[in-house]
């Protein structure tokens, strides 16, 4: 799922992480989910995972995205174990937790 929510008109330059398949990736400006990148799937059920054997996904597989971030902004990354199981409203009470302790 990819939210094209993202509008910022920064003038930081833009990150460019590469992400492992099967990994996502959150952006949490005052925790409200303004991006959010895909799975990576060759069909349902048969996700994308780099390993060793001849079958294995490649590093080259991976996602490249790019994304203006703002002072303040929380990047949330996780595998797909992650925001596979615990949903978003989880995942930004835990957030305002760790904000309110100072983080």
């Amino acid at each position: 799922m990819l939210l094209k929510l993202w509008k910022t008109h920064s003038p930081s330059p833009p990150t460019h992480p590469s992400l492992p398949p099967l990994q996502g990736q959150m952006t949490h400006p005052d925790l409200e989910v303004r991006f959010r990148t895909g799975q990576l799937e060759h069909e349902f059920g048969r996700p994308y995972q780099i390993g060793h054997h001849e079958h294995a996904s490649k590093p080259s597989d991976a996602d490249l995205v790019s994304f203006y971030v703002m002072r303040g902004d929380i990047i949330v990354a996780g595998s797909d174990g992650l925001l596979d199981n615990v949903d978003e409203k989880t995942i930004a009470a835990r957030l305002t937790q760790l904000l309110a302790e100072g983080a």
